[in-house]
């Protein structure tokens, strides 16, 4: 989900919710994938051996994600939300993809995220280390979470025929 540059905020709440539920779907995939890496990392005993280094593609991959936008990008067809979710409930899942990140953090502590690499789930030509796929998670994050500030911080939000609903969703 793309918020449109030109335009100052969506025309509904459910916009911003429908970006936190991208960036959960986002998250849930490329946490399966990072962890299924780890594990086979600490099978392999590869240990660290210094601090996180991306190479020249990573770094420009994180760097695209970071807020603000410098270019609108389509999310991938398989994380476009298609159901309509309520606030609860997407809140709710934002709070369980926080604590797969962290968890997935702590079981990493110690092991090579360098030497480790995987395949990117969204766009499969690419392969980065695990290190740059830690990278990617809270740079996506802010991403969305710029959006829904700008979205916030405009004086026309919430628009009228949409204060009624913020308390049922």
């Amino acid at each position: 989900m793309v918020i449109p540059m030109a335009e100052p905020f969506p025309d509904d709440v459910q916009e911003l919710l429908r970006a936190l539920d991208e960036n959960d779907r986002r998250a849930e995939d490329l946490v399966r994938d990072l962890d299924d890496e780890r594990e086979r990392a600490r099978r392999q005993g590869a240990v660290r051996r210094g601090p996180i280094r991306p190479g020249p593609l990573g770094r420009w991959f994180v760097a695209t994600l970071e807020p603000p936008p410098k270019r609108r990008l389509p999310a991938p067809k398989k994380i476009v939300p298609a159901l309509r979710k309520g606030k609860a409930e997407v809140m709710a899942e934002w709070r369980r993809a926080q604590v797969a990140v962290k968890d997935l953090l702590r079981e990493a502590a110690g092991l090579d995220l360098n030497g480790t690499r995987f395949v990117n789930p969204f766009i499969s030509l690419l392969r980065f280390s695990l290190g740059t796929g830690f990278q990617v998670l809270p740079a996506h994050q802010r991403r969305h979470l710029w959006q829904a500030e700008r979205v916030k911080g405009n004086p026309r939000f919430p628009a009228p025929s949409v204060q009624s609903s913020l308390g049922s969703r």
